[in-house]
């Protein structure tokens, strides 16, 4: 408390000797913003007068929005996501170009009115040669996160304003576009700012895979279960295995080593390999172990996560809303590599519909089992999971049984409701999501070759909170979904073949 009264004393001294046109001495501001401040003075800004918040005509909008729409399109799904996590009416989320111009904004009906009195809106130009220190413009000035709260903002029209921002670069470094939250008041949850650095850190990665999409990448981490997220370090890799790109994570996970651009495979890791799109493990020349996977080229895989052609599958699920179609995606890609998926949501919005398009992607060729486990008696759901010998209890089969994980051997096993299993299951659970080893009742040992689905077996969805956390996207709520209008009238174009499930209800919107 003592250090936030310091800090404030401070500022407002540096805010004085501003307003007053004089030398602020240095420790009075963080360093970001005293900068920041200093660029502003040079490009003749006066703290008194109203920012130049300029507005660009509709067209240019949309040339804009045309010439950035996939870092458009991947910041809208995060934008969602984070207006969620940090509280619809607490922050109003935007996504700027590299030239300062907001493309994109995601904000509750109740905040309308302060967008539009801030200029919060898309169409609008935040540089911050025109509008002075903003976490926006000033993000895309500096190359770095940073977070301005109330007067630490240039103008003093803007000291009711709180904002986070965060650079998102291209695979060369150059800047992609800056993903900004700005809440109406100086106080917000302190993880704010890691949050939005994490959605910021998620469209850098999916941009990367998107610009290099025709090469061979190579994700690398400490840990296995990191490969598919932001913290996975991505190298591109040409024909001659020459690296053509690498993101920060990359560098910071091979420091030590030789720049990775223009570098060979040999040059940064001891010979090893890798079955392309199968994990690994790889040393690097400096002795350390890593975690790795290999991904082709898109345009060499055989399989497609999603129907090339316009007319949907009989049970494909209608998702046109961005953030839905990046759940489903999620979801597919993490079945398709063999990982455990959770997928959370409220009644009817589509968990089952998800999973089964999880488990067609994955191209396993054994069975969709689905459990709903709360439907299943407490002293009996442990059997029929996991299977039982003769004689385990009473009442048990003769010649027991293999229990519903083995019966989804080589294909996917779906949990309704895991919420609603007794806590010792759900340890039994994770100890089987971690190796997809059985261990019958009343048997002592882990049944030989009774591993179900080793090589893609999934459990998806639940209720609530839980012990365990899997890799997986959210199913965005019914509610929220911004495509019902555009999906139910590509459902009524291709209704359901005669004989093959109805998409109805929730889950025919389910993501």
């Amino acid at each position: 408390m003592l250090a936030h009264r310091a800090t404030d004393s401070r500022l407002a001294q540096a805010r004085s000797l501003l307003e007053l046109g004089r030398a602020i001495p240095a420790g009075l501001l963080a360093a970001p913003i005293a900068a920041s401040w200093r660029r502003c003075l040079d490009a003749g800004l006066d703290p008194h007068h109203p920012p130049n918040v300029g507005r660009i005509e509709q067209h240019e909008l949309e040339r804009h929005r045309a010439a950035h729409e996939t870092a458009r399109r991947l910041a809208r799904a995060e934008m969602q996501a984070l207006h969620r996590q940090l509280g619809r009416d607490s922050f109003v989320l935007a996504f700027a170009d590299p030239d300062g111009v907001l493309i994109d904004s995601l904000v509750s009906e109740g905040r309308r009115g302060d967008i539009e009195a801030f200029g919060i809106v898309p169409g609008t130009v935040w540089e911050e040669s025109l509008v002075g220190t903003n976490a926006l413009g000033t993000a895309s000035a500096s190359r770095q996160r940073i977070a301005v709260r109330g007067a630490e903002h240039f103008f003093t029209h803007h000291q009711r304003l709180s904002c986070i921002a965060a650079p998102i670069f291209l695979p060369d470094r150059t800047l992609a576009g800056v993903l900004d939250a700005t809440c109406f008041s100086e106080a917000y949850a302190p993880n704010a700012r890691a949050i939005v650095a994490l959605a910021a850190a998620e469209i850098e990665a999916r941009l990367f895979r998107a610009r290099l999409a025709g090469k061979r990448l190579l994700a690398i981490h400490g840990r296995a279960e990191f490969l598919d997220t932001a913290y996975a370090g991505l190298l591109a890799l040409d024909a001659a295995d020459r690296v053509v790109a690498a993101n920060d994570q990359a560098r910071f996970i091979l420091a030590g080593l030789p720049e990775p651009i223009g570098a060979t495979f040999g040059a940064l890791f001891a010979p090893a390999e890798l079955r392309p799109g199968a994990a690994g493990t790889l040393t690097d020349r400096a002795g350390r172990l890593f975690h790795a996977r290999l991904d082709q080229p898109e345009t060499a895989r055989p399989r497609k996560i999603a129907p090339a052609q316009g007319v949907p599958a009989a049970d494909a699920p209608v998702a046109e809303d961005p953030a839905a179609r990046a759940a489903l995606d999620m979801a597919a890609r993490a079945a398709a590599r063999g990982m455990p998926v959770l997928i959370r949501g409220a009644t009817g919005t589509g968990k089952e519909v998800a999973a089964r398009y999880a488990h067609r992607a994955s191209g396993r060729s054994g069975r969709f089992v689905a459990v709903n486990c709360a439907a299943i008696p407490p002293d009996l759901i442990a059997a029929e999971l996991f299977g039982h010998v003769e004689g385990a209890f009473t009442g048990a089969r003769r010649g027991g049984a293999a229990g519903l994980a083995v019966e989804a051997d080589g294909g996917t096993l779906f949990l309704d409701e895991i919420g609603d299993l007794p806590l010792p299951l759900q340890a039994a659970l994770l100890r089987f999501l971690d190796d997809f080893s059985v261990r019958p009742g009343g048997r002592r040992d882990a049944a030989p070759g009774r591993r179900a689905a080793a090589d893609g077996d999934q459990c998806r969805s639940r209720r609530g909170g839980g012990r365990g956390t899997v890799p997986g996207g959210p199913v965005l709520p019914a509610g929220d979904r911004r495509d019902h209008p555009a999906g139910a009238a590509r459902a009524q174009r291709h209704p359901p073949a005669r004989g093959a499930p109805a998409r109805t209800g929730g889950a025919g919107h389910a993501a």
